[in-house]
């Protein structure tokens, strides 16, 4: 999570992150918070740790590990340093896509089966051993659930779809997750918006009658596939609009009261190369 956010552009004022999935589940993370952190009811789970080196349990009724590198014996410490992350394989394959099931214990309530395509999973940040289930029974074995631990099992995000870096710019528009998630796990995208400065590429155009003589005060609304409208622009006295948008899939619409257009829209995929678009407006008679 640390270096996504590096690389989408995180602004020096970002406070902290609110991560949402399609169920209307939402976590949100601070940035940064000093550290150590005492042993409280309540840890704060921060992007930028550090988090504390693990250790190995083995031999644990209640705990299941799909893969054990084999120099390790019980209580050693697990040398590769933990991370915030954003999950997308899990054991080399991709994450199992989250959709809405009725619930066992209660088939008229609908439920999330699955965590992908994206999950965040942050460490502990005051690292244990681990400990039975709230709702086990006690065995009086050491191994009871103890509520000073540190269970971080709660804050991880199944199917994430959209990560909200706060606080908001002025004019940012929100969206509601709810509603329009599931179009993002169907399509595997994740949405990063807020407090960022991302890298941003050109696309220009032409709108022009069918004589070629540009018109001007045309709107041209961009729409990425999967939200729907984020960015609009005019075109000026020589009939050229020409705006910057993020990297992406959009599809670009021109309208003016009175025009019909040719085409009517144009999909574009934004990367590193930017685009000329050229569009002819016809008046309704």
């Amino acid at each position: 999570m640390m270096d996504l956010l590096k690389s989408v552009g995180i602004r020096p004022e970002a406070t902290q992150i609110t991560v949402f999935a399609p169920d209307g589940f939402s976590k949100t993370f601070p940035i940064d918070v000093p550290d150590p952190q005492p042993a409280s009811d309540k840890y704060q789970y921060d992007v930028m740790g550090p988090y504390p080196y693990g250790e190995y349990f083995g031999g644990l009724d209640f705990v299941e590990y799909s893969f054990l590198p084999g120099n390790l014996a019980y209580g050693n410490t697990i040398l590769d340093r933990l991370y915030m992350l954003l999950a997308y394989l899990r054991d080399g394959d991709p994450l199992t896509k989250g959709k809405l099931v009725p619930d066992p214990k209660n088939p008229g309530r609908l439920v999330l089966d699955g965590e992908g395509p994206y999950r965040l999973i942050p460490p502990q940040k005051v690292a244990g051993s681990p400990d039975r289930s709230s709702t086990a029974a006690p065995v009086g074995d050491g191994w009871d659930y103890d509520r000073l631990k540190d269970h971080n099992s709660g804050d991880s995000v199944r199917s994430m779809t959209a990560i909200r870096v706060e606080p908001l710019p002025a004019g940012t528009t929100d969206f509601n997750w709810i509603e329009g998630g599931w179009n993002l796990v169907d399509q595997g995208k994740l949405v990063i918006y807020g407090a960022i400065d991302p890298r941003t590429y050109p696309v220009r155009g032409l709108v022009t009658d069918s004589d070629g003589y540009p018109i001007k005060g045309v709107k041209i609304t961009f729409g990425l596939l999967s939200l729907g409208q984020v960015a609009e622009d005019k075109t000026g006295y020589w009939g050229r609009f020409n705006t910057r948008l993020p990297e992406g899939e959009y599809r670009v619409v021109p309208s003016k009261e009175g025009y019909t257009f040719l085409p009517d829209s144009a999909l574009i995929s934004v990367s590193r190369g930017g685009f000329e678009l050229e569009f002819t407006a016809t008046p309704i008679e």
